[in-house]
This record gives structure tokens, C-alpha cells and sequence, in this order.
């Protein structure tokens, strides 16, 4: 009861903050842009293409706009943030957003003429890097914009991110970096609206980056289980895990560990999967229709994320719920370490490479029978 009320007064105390940050926010905005940038108003434009007939095209072109971040948040020339465009931080935007609370200046880098923004919340992040940022690169395709010839603002730091846009043809020597300090002036600017619904569908992403990424899917038959990382969601009894697994087949996959062609190429020769709720994940979608997928989620964090890209991969998928182990004082769901029951995980896969009927319930809900 402490702790529920506790956990009540810290959300409330969170949340209220969100005043004070769009307060702080308008006053170093006002203190800011008197300085450090030009009063010319910007322009929108939202293309009348459409991506399937009848919707609007996301892509917009904003003429003399400052790319401002590593987030890319983008800016009218008299520095007013453009929320339609910017990536959002948690639950801040608008003038609560952090971007706006700098009260110190932006290092300009070299000014553009005319260059295209990737750019999305948490995009270190694989699964955001390949959901967020990544299918926007399929809005300007079909807008008419050649990545190859076109000046490219994106963040780029882990490898997975360079990998990815070399194999969708963004070459380094068309890419600038986006970093924390830095500021951009570009003439004309495209970009693009938030990347699913309503502007397009989570299956049509999957399909595109399957198509785009992957390679040719492999025949083999690898079973694959999935290591996270010392920490958020990775698994104590890991060992215990694995020792179990091995003998039915399974080979250890640390993600982390591998390139993005490797992760590629591991995830479309598998037949099953076996992984903690996590970015990794995000692989699903270059597996062949049919693997068999076993998820395990956090009893406080029941996410249907990764169910539903399986529903629409046509993957055979199957939850099961493990304990969170931590301090009851840590109230950030989804973040405790997790202690699985190896016997259920074991008792599922013997009684699922049978063909026999099984139901694993999440919260409550029966998932739906393996085909």
C-alpha cells in the first residue's frame, strides 16, 4: 500500500514538473534567438502525393529551417519549435521540450542549400532506429527524393545505424552528423511526419524493410536464444536457461555482439527464437513465415509489441511471463532483471516441436493456438 502511494505521489510530482519545464523553456527561447538566429518566418509544405491514394503524404518541405540536436528537432528561423516534426522526449513537447530549455548557444556548422532530416525519438535505440527513423527513408522514396544525390542529416553513432544506411544507399559522404550542440541552416528542408499510422501501417514497414534490408533468406534451421545485457530486462538465472535449451539445439545469440548483416543473416536461417522483451527483437521481421517465436515479458510489463509484429510477419508466437526481481521501490516498469521458469520454457518447447496443442497465458489472455 506504502509503495503504491508512493509510486501515486512520484507520477503526480513527474507530471506537474511538465509546467515548469514549457515555463523554462519559453524564457530561454525568448533570451535565445534575439542572438543566435534570424527572424525570416518559415514555411510548410505538405507534398499532395499520396501513400496510398488517399492519404496525405507525410513528407514536408519547411523552407530556411535550423536542425537543431541530435534528436533533429527542427525550428522556424526565429527559433519557434515545430512539434508536427520534432521527436518527442517522454511526455514533454512544445515549448516543455528540452531542446527548447538551452540557454547557451548552438555551434552552426556549415550551412545547406538543400538537404533531407532522418531523424526520431531514440534513435540509438535499434528497434526506434528501424520503426522510427529507418521507414521514413520509404516516404521520401516515394516522394520523388533520391537519398543517394541529396544531403542527408541523420544520427549516426553506433554501428548498426552506419551499416543500415550503407545498404539503403545513404553513403558517408553524402551524411552529416547530427550531434548534441550542433545547429544546421538549411534553405529547404525535407522531412517527415511521425512514420506509423496514420500515414502507413506496421505491416507495410515490416514489409519494406524486409524487402530492403534482408537478404536472401537462409534454409537453415538455427534456434536461437537470445542474451540481454547485465541489467534493464536480462535474465539472472540466464545460465540455468541456458543449460536447458542447448540440449534441445539452441545456440546463444548476444545481438550486441554482432553486425547488422550477421543479426540479418542469424534471424532469417532461424526456425525458432527464444528472447527477453527487448530492442533485439526488432529481427523478427527477417524471419521466414512460420518461426516459432517465445517471448518473455516481465509480469509489470506486458508489452504486445513484438506480438504484433509476428502477427504481421506471420510468425507462430507464444508469451510467457517471468518475475521481476529488484527493490519494490523501483518504479520504473519493465526496468527490474527478470527470473524465468525454465521448466515452463523447456515443458512449451518439448510439447510445441510435437504439434501439440498448448495455451500460455498473459495476463489473463489466452494466446492463440500454434498452427
Amino acid at each position: 500500500m506504502l509503495a503504491r502511494l508512493v509510486r501515486f505521489l512520484t507520477y503526480c510530482l513527474v507530471y506537474g514538473r511538465c509546467w515548469g519545464f514549457a515555463l523554462v523553456g519559453v524564457v530561454s527561447t525568448a533570451f535565445r534567438c534575439g542572438a543566435t538566429m534570424a527572424t525570416k518566418r518559415t514555411r510548410v509544405r505538405a507534398l499532395p502525393c499520396g501513400v496510398d491514394g488517399t492519404i496525405p503524404s507525410p513528407v514536408v518541405e519547411i523552407q530556411q529551417a535550423w536542425v537543431l540536436g541530435r534528436e533533429g528537432c527542427v525550428t522556424d528561423a526565429s527559433g519557434r519549435l515545430m512539434a508536427a516534426v520534432a521527436p518527442r522526449a517522454g511526455f514533454l513537447s512544445g515549448w516543455a521540450h528540452p531542446i527548447m530549455q538551452r540557454l547557451h548557444g548552438w555551434r552552426q556548422e556549415e550551412p545547406a542549400d538543400e538537404a533531407v532530416l532522418l531523424s526520431g525519438g531514440h534513435a540509438d535505440n535499434y528497434y526506434h532506429w528501424m520503426f522510427e527513423v529507418l521507414p521514413r527513408i520509404m516516404f521520401l522514396e516515394r516522394a520523388g527524393h533520391s537519398l543517394g544525390s541529396s544531403l542527408v542529416l541523420v544520427p549516426v553513432g553506433q554501428p548498426f545505424q552506419r551499416q543500415s544506411l550503407a545498404v539503403l544507399g545513404v553513403s558517408a559522404e553524402r551524411s552529416r552528423a547530427l550531434s548534441a550542440d550542433g545547429a544546421f541552416q538549411v534553405r529547404k528542408l525535407w522531412c517527415t511526419l511521425p512514420v506509423l499510422p496514420p500515414h502507413v501501417g506496421r505491416a507495410e514497414v515490416c514489409r519494406w524493410l524486409r524487402e530492403r534490408l534482408g537478404r536472401t533468406v537462409k534454409t537453415g534451421s538455427r534456434r536461437l536464444l537470445l542474451q540481454r545485457r547485465q541489467g534493464k530486462r536480462s535474465i539472472v538465472n540466464f545460465d540455468a536457461l541456458a543449460n536447458s535449451l542447448v540440449p534441445l539445439g539452441f545456440e546463444v545469440m548476444v545481438a550486441e555482439k554482432l553486425t547488422f548483416d550477421e543479426q540479418i543473416e542469424w534471424f532469417s536461417s532461424a526456425e525458432w527464437v527464444v528472447a527477453p522483451h527487448g530492442a533485439g527483437l526488432a529481427n523478427l521481421v527477417f524471419c521466414r513465415p512460420g518461426t516459432r517465436v517465445v517471448e518473455i515479458l516481465s509480469k509489470d510489463y506486458l508489452s504486445h509489441l513484438y506480438a504484433d509484429i509476428s502477427a504481421d510477419c506471420s510468425l507462430d508466437y507464444r508469451a510467457v511471463t517471468a518475475t521481476p526481481v529488484g527493490s519494490p521501490w523501483e518504479f520504473r516498469e519493465g526496468s527490474k532483471q527478470l527470473c524465468v521458469d525454465t521448466d515452463e520454457i523447456v515443458s512449451l518447447i518439448k510439447i510445441w516441436r510435437e504439434n501439440k496443442n498448448v495455451n500460455i497465458a498473459v495476463a489473463g489472455a489466452a494466446v492463440e493456438q500454434p498452427k
